[in-house]
């Protein structure tokens, strides 16, 4: 193990400048992560399992509804899939939505039934989200 350890501070000023150029509105950065968050809100319904963790969602117990318990998981009807969202907040905040108001109780569970949350975003997601924004970071500083 060294005694010490050196560090270069000769590109700082130049990386500090750089940081200086990026825009102060992040409404365009904060859409295109919107957007990718939009395209992958299908995927919890797909691998039947939590999109941040990817723990399969709890199966049904016993004859539940017309299907007797059988089928896939949060798919009856289909509203509240089809209702899935990612709604801008100024000025750079991103908030899922969904219409029916059940959604809450799928999300966070009650005494009788598990949570099986379909919003969020795991590891590769957070990866792709890092991407878009270095490559929008690094667009805005070459300008």
């Amino acid at each position: 193990m060294p005694d010490s350890q050196t560090v270069n501070l000769r590109e700082l000023p130049q990386a500090l400048s750089a940081a200086t150029k990026l825009p102060r509105d992040l409404g365009p950065l904060a859409q295109r992560l919107a957007t990718y968050l939009q395209s992958i809100a299908a995927v919890p319904w797909h691998r039947q399992a939590d999109p941040t963790t990817g723990t399969p969602w709890v199966p049904r117990k016993g004859r539940v509804g017309r299907r007797g318990g059988r089928g896939r998981l949060l798919q009856r009807t289909g509203a509240l899939r089809q209702s899935i969202g990612v709604k801008v907040l100024p000025p750079c905040s991103l908030e899922w939505t969904w219409g029916p108001d059940y959604g809450r109780f799928h999300m966070t569970g009650t005494r009788r039934m598990p949570a099986r949350p379909f919003v969020g975003f795991g590891p590769e997601a957070r990866r792709q989200m890092d991407r878009i924004v270095a490559d929008w970071a690094a667009h805005e500083v070459g300008r």
